[in-house]
């Protein structure tokens, strides 16, 4: 979104406009970067304009917005809610910030809310960040993957993993390269891949590995990390959007190739602007039409069916 001039669509190096995207059931428009207005526009009744930093549609159609310093709030049924009150800790909204949210398989919403994770469903909730060995600092990404343990990272303090209840953490004493960690994806043969601010790194067979630029990456930073059908993993940074194949980030884990062919897309391929939004999830999804990125001037949407060729 281009602040009312439409919005951005990229096919490789040829940037068109989309034409008019208002529908009979209304727009929900979220700008970026995080703190700039988030407008809600219901059907053709339009609500007052309020700050969003994240959000989340759940699978009943209900819409969760963490508001900057406003705390949380949700869009159900036509009514705008605020939430606080049934959590089982006191916290005040008006000084408070939602980092990030995720729905489990299950229909579970868990929330990174003023430095604590609480998990739950509608009215009950409980406070996950409060068992032994949970850092304290907060919580940006929330993952399940394929065998129901739950990955938290954090802002500075590395990975957290919860499975069967009880808490494992891992720094960059571990082999995480940094403790910061912003993304997590699960490929289909179970490797975790972690986005940082120091680079990417793999988590399989409980064995930690850490890409570096000398594995032909161009920088460090990776915000998000998504994947198509090709097996090719999609990583937003600061000075672009990286494609490169899983197989041969596996084999340099592996130790049977040193060097990745890592293609990167910028400017020069019709991004308005080559640095991407991330330190919170989600800083990218998925869909039928393809890859999205935020970016600090609006959203980049990738067909990795074009990018192939």
């Amino acid at each position: 979104g281009r602040g009312g001039d439409g919005l951005e669509r990229l096919v490789v190096r040829q940037c068109r406009r989309l034409s008019d995207c208002r529908g009979h059931h209304g727009l929900w428009q979220h700008l970026f970067p995080a703190g700039r207005r988030l407008g809600l526009w219901p059907g053709r009744r339009r609500t007052r304009r309020t700050r969003g930093q994240d959000l989340l549609q759940d699978r009943k159609g209900g819409l969760w917005i963490g508001r900057s310093h406003k705390g949380l709030w949700s869009y159900q049924d036509g009514r705008a809610l605020r939430h606080g009150h049934e959590f089982p800790v006191r916290l005040n909204p008006d000084e408070s910030t939602v980092d990030t949210f995720y729905e489990d398989r299950s229909g579970r919403l868990w929330i990174s809310w003023d430095s604590k994770v609480f998990c739950g469903r509608e009215n009950t909730w409980s406070i996950i960040s409060n068992q032994k060995g949970f850092p304290r600092e907060g919580v940006r990404a929330i993952f399940e993957d394929a065998a129901g343990a739950f990955w938290f990272g954090t802002f500075d303090g590395g990975v957290v993993r919860l499975r069967d209840d009880r808490v494992s953490v891992f720094t960059v004493g571990q082999g995480l390269p940094s403790n910061r960690v912003w993304a997590f994806h699960q490929d289909r043969t179970g490797a975790l891949w972690m986005g940082t601010e120091a680079g990417l790194c793999r988590f399989k067979d409980d064995r930690w590995f850490s890409f570096e630029n000398k594995h032909g990456f161009r920088e460090r930073i990776v915000n998000h990390v998504l994947e198509d059908k090709f097996e090719c993993l999609w990583l937003s940074g600061l000075r672009g959007i990286y494609c490169v194949q899983r197989a041969e980030l596996d084999a340099i884990a592996e130790g049977r190739k040193e060097l990745a062919h890592v293609i990167g897309f910028g400017e020069g391929d019709g991004m308005l602007n080559s640095e991407t939004n991330g330190e919170r999830q989600p800083a990218g999804c998925a869909t039928q039409e393809g890859l999205w990125f935020p970016t600090t001037k609006g959203l980049v949407l990738i067909d990795p069916n074009v990018a192939g060729q």
